[in-house]
């Protein structure tokens, strides 16, 4: 799949050997891309909102226990995700499953610790705005038209 070659070379994974489908959501689709150098998860998101705190939740969690949730990548430009062809991509490390089911015991501690990390979870995250200038000027630009307009009329009027 081209798709998957091209998010693969905009987070540096390296070549795509083999490429698997996996079950996909109601919202997104995933895949298990193996690559030269390691195995990892590619999935869509919904959007880069939805990244961004899929990111930020995955972080606060991590950092309570790496082995509770995979590690979200970020893009070789510094993002959790990256958007191809109008679809956001998200990249994660690749968790191998188990030999057996874990205990009640090991279900009860993980879900223990995810709620603890849940529970005190503050979504402050916002990634850097790489074109603040961009978005600024689209935003007030009618604005700061409409403003010159008047003051272009007002000042002929005044015989400025």
């Amino acid at each position: 799949m081209k798709i998957i070659d091209r998010v693969a070379k905009v987070y540096s994974l390296g070549s795509v050997k083999h490429l698997q489908a996996l079950h996909n959501g109601k919202t997104s689709a995933a895949w298990q891309v193996e690559t030269m150098n390691d195995r990892y998860i590619v999935k869509t998101i919904q959007s880069q909102k939805q990244a961004v705190f899929e990111f930020a939740v995955s972080n606060a969690v991590r950092h309570k226990s790496l082995e509770l949730t995979p590690e979200i990548l970020l893009s070789i430009a510094c993002q959790p995700f990256v958007v191809i062809e109008g679809q956001t991509y998200q990249v994660q490390a690749f968790l191998s499953g188990t030999e057996r089911p874990p205990s009640l015991r090991e279900t009860l501690k993980s879900y223990r610790q995810m709620r603890q990390v849940l529970d005190q979870f503050d979504y402050s995250f916002s990634p850097p705005d790489s074109r603040p200038l961009v978005a600024l000027w689209r935003t007030h630009r009618e604005t700061l038209s409409e403003k010159k307009a008047s003051s272009v009329s007002s000042d002929s009027r005044h015989g400025s």
